[in-house]
């Protein structure tokens, strides 16, 4: 579970990623592409697509990034989405997504 993680590992030799084994959700909220090159943020979502298309493609464990615009039409959340004012509902999320992915 990652929410707006620095970056996400990508080493992923052969199209196979590190965490392979790992089940993982990553959630990105909007205003990425506003903050610029700062914090290299569009780097950091495009490494988390990426590592997460290597993980599917192994099939073991499930993955998915929800980028909140754009999957869900949600707006308005900053970096730390636990303090914004729609932080039960990204609770929510999390925790719908845990009990249908995690056995």
């Amino acid at each position: 579970m990652a929410i707006e993680t620095t970056e996400c590992p990508s080493n992923n030799k052969g199209g196979n990623s590190p965490l392979g084994n790992i089940p993982f959700l990553g959630i990105w909220g909007d205003h990425i592409y506003e903050r610029g090159e700062e914090g290299n943020h569009p780097a950091r979502l495009k490494s988390c697509k990426e590592m997460v298309k290597a993980i599917k493609k192994e099939g073991k464990v499930p993955a998915e990034l929800i980028y909140l615009p754009e999957d869900l039409e949600m707006y308005g959340n900053s970096h730390i989405m636990m303090q914004d004012s729609n932080n039960e509902e990204i609770a929510n999320i999390i925790s719908s997504w845990l009990k249908n992915n995690i056995k």
